[in-house]
């Protein structure tokens, strides 16, 4: 049956997660991996997880960061932790929440989260060396550093750059909108029909300064896509 579908079609998580390669910066020496919208506990999370736990054990990143609804309506906390005990112990990993994470639970998350060794970036910054300059990364869309610094901004939602200082952060990744699971058109970066009712439904955006990546996510409640592939994303620094 899974050979009859078409390529473009996913159920289930039945394809292949792909890697997405973004070069935002070629001074600073690091990577970032983006991991958002796993809705564990959704059908299909028993091998989406078998398929994350392979894709971050071949990609070589210096942090790993989560843009948020890690669980579904129904979550399903066994599979966190057990992606989570699989992440690399000598790279740091940072975390922000998103809203059907509020639902399932967002204290036991949080506290999931800090015992396994991550950082809850709503309400700290997750601060890595780079080879020139410093990358700071918080899930804090009003916080201010030094502006020295290459400031990272991680989000959920793509519409909370609007709350951030204006030229303040570098980078902002997001997820949130599954690249509205559906994909008929690609035009000028955007990923119709989904961009003619949300705004930030694309690729990569400049707001200013900033460039906001956003990611068409791992999963969905309803785990029915077209032509929207899964993905993670491997941001070059």
């Amino acid at each position: 049956m899974q050979a009859e579908l078409s390529p473009r079609l996913d159920i289930f998580c039945t394809n292949d997660i792909t890697i997405r390669r973004e070069t935002v910066s070629r001074h600073i020496g690091r990577s970032i991996l983006f991991l958002s919208d796993l809705h564990l506990g959704a059908p299909g999370s028993k091998r989406l997880v078998s398929q994350l736990i392979e894709t971050i054990a071949s990609v070589r990143a210096d942090v790993i960061l989560f843009g948020g609804d890690l669980l579904d309506w129904i979550p399903a906390w066994e599979l966190l932790e057990e992606l989570l005990s699989t992440l690399p112990k000598n790279i740091p990993w940072g975390v922000v929440s998103g809203n059907h994470d509020r639902i399932a639970g967002f204290d036991r998350l949080k506290n999931i989260i800090k015992a396994a060794g991550g950082i809850w970036l709503e309400d700290g910054v997750l601060e890595i060396q780079g080879v020139t300059t410093r990358l700071l990364i918080t899930g804090n869309p009003q916080a201010s550093y030094s502006n020295k610094d290459f400031n990272i901004l991680c989000l959920h939602d793509p519409s909370e750059i609007m709350r951030a200082p204006k030229d303040y952060f570098k980078l902002v990744l997001a997820g949130h909108l599954h690249g509205s699971q559906c994909v008929l058109q690609e035009k000028n970066e955007l990923l119709y029909p989904g961009a003619f009712f949300f705004r930030w439904n694309g690729l990569r955006f400049r707001v200013g300064e900033t460039l906001l990546i956003v990611s068409r996510g791992l999963h969905d409640s309803i785990p029915i896509r077209y032509n929207c592939p899964r993905e993670v994303i491997l941001c070059q620094i």
